[in-house]
């Protein structure tokens, strides 16, 4: 995918994987239903940004790339920033914002995290790699506890789309998918490294 920096297109199912992809192809046709009336407002392009965000959900639970995985749970950023910005509550355009900025700034600290087992791993194995799997390997001394995002719960609050269905289906975006990258972490390095 990347020659230069040895990141590739590797996607893949496992036990972890598995079970996320499932919920996120059975709560996006729901949620798509549950808006199916009251969005009056360019439903076509409603539709398009779940389509797209159903995408890039399901790329990230099946990125066995560090790299793959970063670059799916920011591309997501957009279709979230469209969805809360223009068919969100009163204060939309400001809870787009926020949302944007901090989860953006959420993202900076993970990906500084990969970045560390990225050089880490080829100090301890004479090799750059990105794949999970091997980043797994890598044996890290330290515990890096990275800030959490405050204050992006007000952004879930302003998507006021189908009686709350699309709030609940928002609010799972920040955690459900670092669930493979956390779990995954449960064993070697990523325990101490959690991003």
């Amino acid at each position: 995918w990347i020659d230069a920096i040895n990141a590739r297109y590797h996607l893949g199912i496992d036990g972890f994987s598995l079970p996320l992809i499932v919920l996120t192809t059975f709560i996006t046709p729901l949620v798509v239903l549950a808006g199916w009336r009251v969005i009056k407002d360019r439903p076509a392009q409603y539709m398009a940004a779940f389509l797209m965000l159903e995408g890039l959900m399901i790329g990230v639970f099946a990125a066995l790339d560090g790299m793959l995985f970063y670059v799916f749970w920011e591309l997501m950023l957009v279709p979230m920033y469209l969805i809360i910005g223009i068919w969100g509550g009163k204060r939309r355009i400001y809870a787009a914002y926020k949302f944007f900025l901090y989860t953006l700034a959420g993202g900076v600290f993970m990906l500084l995290g990969i970045l560390t087992l990225y050089f880490v791993h080829e100090q301890q194995f004479g090799r750059f790699t990105f794949e999970i799997a091997e980043l797994m390997k890598t044996k890290y001394a330290h515990r890096v506890e990275p800030p959490r995002a405050l204050g992006v719960g007000e952004c879930y609050v302003e998507t006021e789309c189908p009686r709350g269905q699309m709030g609940f289906y928002v609010a799972g975006r920040p955690s459900k998918e670092g669930v493979p990258l956390r779990v995954r972490a449960r064993s070697s390095c990523f325990t101490n490294l959690s991003v």
